[in-house]
């Protein structure tokens, strides 16, 4: 028996692991599926159902990514406005308290017939205050509102209403203060 492999002969199954037969002329041994022995990369060419699997998943793993990442950017976005017009509201509580200590310093002063002012500049804000006299003697109630402009537009505002009064002996009684929403 000759050791060399001519074309068109076959090799037994136990020499190469798997049965072919000869297509055409007998020239090309060809296995059992179709494929050229000799062509190897063929054999991976060939097309089967599961080929476009992997990009689907990956398209819809970038799908599932890009939802995630838009739910977040819209999460933070919300998170910051609100965090950022609390802080607006506590820089307008400190303008409005601080148009109740102008009045209360007038009132202390003894400038009784003092009345107000209006949109006064502090900071990054302004206040007005509004004084008027109470029913009894020496009470009055002290309406001020701090807030936060940007030209024409209103950022945020708080108010402070408080009602206080002078003892005969000048010392101030504060009896109710009311930060309104």
């Amino acid at each position: 028996m000759d050791d060399h492999v001519r074309p068109g002969m076959s090799l037994p199954p136990e020499v190469t692991g798997f049965a072919h037969e000869t297509q055409g002329s007998g020239d090309f041994p060809v296995t059992s599926g179709g494929s050229d022995i000799r062509n190897p990369i063929s054999s991976q060419l060939t097309r089967s159902a599961d080929d476009g699997a992997a990009m689907f998943l990956v398209i819809g793993f970038l799908v599932v990514l890009m939802i995630v990442s838009a739910s977040m950017f819209t999460l933070i976005h919300v998170t910051l406005k609100q965090a950022n017009a609390g802080e607006k509201r506590q820089q307008c509580l400190g303008l409005a308290e601080a148009g109740v200590d102008v009045a209360l310093a007038h009132l202390l002063a003894g400038q009784t017939q003092y009345r107000g002012e209006a949109e006064t500049p502090l900071g990054d804000g302004a206040f007005s205050v509004e004084v008027v006299a109470g029913d009894q003697a020496q009470a009055y109630r002290i309406h001020s509102t701090g807030l936060m402009r940007h030209g024409q537009f209103v950022l945020a505002q708080a108010q402070v209403v408080v009602h206080a009064g002078l003892s005969a002996d000048g010392r101030l009684r504060i009896m109710q203060w009311e930060e309104v929403r």
